[in-house]
């Protein structure tokens, strides 16, 4: 169960830290699924834990070897796993983590964009995405879907999406040159010969039959590999059973020539700064579903976990 209440003011964890006032979160599948315990096979959290990934705010201390930021500077950010804690007032980050808040937006829109910008620019860096590609990028109204859609048109690839019969004026708004209403059309009776999908809904069986040979089918809504457990530092025992489940999917993905991976996003300054930089430009833009108060976290949650949201739900702090 979620509580909101209050607890000690965190410290700076570090010399390479910074502490950020909260401005604005927002919250993520994984945040719910951290939620109901699904995943404390890879993310095995001690409770009490506050969560939340993404922030955006301002920087009101810095650590004594943090030099890329100075008090006052606004930021936001995907905070490192077993690091987290945005759904609050005060957060102390690892500076590597952060960078400049776009100028152009307001804090809210900015803590929407993060965790799902990271993601979805990862996964079509995996996929080696460019100009001309045939990019299927399923749940296109979605909060990593309507970021893949923008980011994949902006490397010039013809871009579909699926989605419901409400939400297919959005997802063309956005840049998707096909969109497909999943309640009435069967997408794989549809497109063919795609060059890269997005495995977002683990539907990875059916992504197959609309790839060419030697595509690229990237997991994201599905389960972490054994090379998630390296960076995350787990067991041998939990890398087997990650392998094991993933065999499958990926026995699939090789008698039909394609080649699967799964994309664990990690945050990256750098990406951020030129999604930033995207933004400012007004080639990118964060879509917020909605927005509570940080003491209305329970509905935000109860919001998210509708499975219908148009982008992004995000928590005001400030």
């Amino acid at each position: 169960m979620l509580q909101y209440g209050d607890v000690v003011k965190p410290t700076l964890g570090g010399d390479n830290h910074v502490m950020v006032r909260v401005h604005a979160a927002s919250i993520n599948p994984v945040d719910s699924r951290m939620r109901s315990g699904l995943t404390r096979l890879v993310l095995n959290y001690a409770l009490p834990l506050i969560l939340g990934h993404d922030v955006s705010g301002t920087v009101v201390s810095v650590g004594e070897q943090a030099q890329k930021f100075k008090i006052g500077d606004e930021v936001f950010g995907r905070v490192p796993d077993f690091h987290i804690g945005t759904l609050a007032e005060y957060i102390s980050v690892h500076e590597s983590a952060l960078e400049k808040k776009p100028s152009t937006i307001s804090h809210e829109e900015a803590a929407a964009v993060p965790l799902v910008g990271l993601t979805a620019m990862q996964a079509l860096k995996i996929a080696n995405v460019y100009e001309g590609n045939k990019v299927f990028i399923p749940a296109g109204a979605g909060g990593v879907g309507s970021m893949a859609i923008q980011m994949a048109k902006i490397l010039g690839a013809q871009v579909a999406t699926t989605c419901s019969s409400v939400k297919q004026s959005f997802c063309t708004e956005l840049g998707a040159d096909i969109v497909i209403d999943y309640t009435k059309e069967d997408y794989t009776k549809i497109l063919k010969d795609f060059d890269v999908a997005l495995d977002i809904l683990y539907d990875g069986y059916k992504l197959f039959s609309v790839l060419k040979p030697g595509a690229w089918c990237i997991g994201i809504g599905t389960v972490p590999d054994s090379d998630t457990a390296t960076h995350l530092g787990l067991s041998r025992f939990v890398s087997l059973v990650l392998d094991t489940m993933n065999t499958p999917l990926k026995s699939m993905a090789w008698l039909h020539g394609i080649n699967y991976q799964y994309c664990w996003m990690q945050p990256n300054s750098e990406m951020l700064a030129l999604i930033r930089t995207w933004i400012e430009q007004g080639k990118l833009r964060p879509i917020i579903d909605s927005v509570y108060p940080l003491s209305e976290a329970r509905q935000a949650f109860a919001r998210l976990e509708t499975g219908r949201v148009a982008g992004k739900v995000v928590i005001k702090v400030v």
